[in-house]
């Protein structure tokens, strides 16, 4: 079985092609051939789909935090970073 996180949902895709729709208080279970067709469908689809949830413009950084990020490298202090 694989299983992928995708945000608010997740999705299950098992050996024998059921397909799993994980989500709030909903599980829908596809057989194999309608998982297929769903796969199909998607394919089509994929120039609408990239163009409507490519990527997303950055939002600025509101002033109070750049003030702050700025100060702190001044003041010499080391941000934590996530790593890996």
């Amino acid at each position: 079985m694989e299983t992928r996180d995708l945000g608010t949902h997740m999705v299950e895709l098992h050996e024998q092609g059921t397909l799993d729709i994980i989500g709030p208080g909903t599980r829908i279970t596809l057989p194999a051939h309608e998982a297929y067709e769903l796969m199909q469908w998607l394919d089509k689809n994929k120039s609408a789909l990239n163009k409507s949830a490519g990527p997303q413009p950055l939002l600025p950084v509101p002033p109070e935090l750049q003030d702050a990020a700025s100060d702190d490298a001044a003041n010499g202090v080391d941000n934590p970073v996530d790593e890996p």
